[in-house]
């Protein structure tokens, strides 16, 4: 993570102060224009800072975490496990856990543990465990595992073999990061208001959104992610008048892809 934005959030939260306005909009604009470590620490200021958003916490999160940010793939999953800024859905934070580990990160193999741990998946929860040994060596993971194994079935005992199987396989076959829609040359970064009263930041192009950026509807609803000659193209977070995402994943020709939808139940 660049140490300037590092050391400028470490002071932020150290003195529970606010970050001037000229120096978050700095901060934003690089963000907006893919700087990853940028978007991470917009997601720890909205979720730390003495103005909290956990929404534009999760915004920011998963912008960095789609880059490839380990530690915000491991904050993404987290708010979905605990409902943060979304309804709580476990086979979302499952997943950022397990796009975490595609980054050959044992912390989030080890939090995919605890999160099967505590939904009671012990089988699940061994099998994510003995994944992040294989690539850890770590004395209190081998304990534990060799502790969980002692009160396994005879039945449990084989079908954990497959779950590991089955999770390496899982994490091998997800989609490599990639930044879908790369910020152009001559793209500029503006604030438009439509007739209609919403209105959008982020980048554009000929006067139309057109890379990063968040559109907002006068009613209330939102989304943030990737544009292309004005419409929703690429990666994106659809909000809804209540600040919920009602959707995550990719779009076209603005319209959502409908295969990753998010349940809107609270559990």
């Amino acid at each position: 993570m660049c140490k300037k934005y590092s050391l400028l959030l470490y002071i932020f939260l150290s003195s529970h102060s606010y970050l001037s306005a000229d120096s978050k909009d700095i901060l934003t604009i690089r963000a907006l224009k893919g700087d990853q470590d940028a978007q991470f620490l917009l997601g720890q200021l909205h979720l730390y800072g003495e103005k909290k958003d956990l929404q534009e916490s999760l915004i920011w999160f998963t912008k960095a975490a789609v880059q490839g940010n380990v530690t915000a793939c491991n904050q993404v999953a987290r708010a979905f496990s605990l409902g943060l800024g979304t309804p709580r859905n476990a086979s979302r934070a499952i997943h950022w856990f397990q796009r975490g580990a595609k980054t050959g990160s044992t912390e989030s193999l080890f939090r995919l543990y605890l999160l099967h741990k505590g939904n009671g998946s012990l089988v699940r929860a061994g099998a994510s465990l003995a994944l992040a040994i294989s690539q850890n060596k770590n004395p209190e993971w081998k304990e534990i595992l060799e502790k969980m194994k002692l009160n396994f079935s005879p039945l449990e005992l084989k079908s954990l073999e497959k779950e590991i199987s089955d999770l390496k396989t899982k994490i091998e076959e997800l989609p490599n990061f990639t930044r879908e829609n790369p910020p152009l040359e001559n793209a500029r970064f503006q604030q438009l208001t439509f007739p209609n009263g919403d209105t959008y930041t982020g980048e554009t192009r000929n006067g139309r959104a057109h890379g990063y950026g968040r559109k907002s509807s006068q009613h209330g609803e939102s989304y943030f992610g990737f544009f292309e000659n004005g419409l929703e193209e690429g990666y994106g977070l659809a909000f809804d008048s209540k600040g919920l995402v009602r959707f995550e994943g990719t779009w076209k020709r603005g319209n959502p892809l409908i295969e990753q939808p998010i349940s809107q139940s609270k559990k």
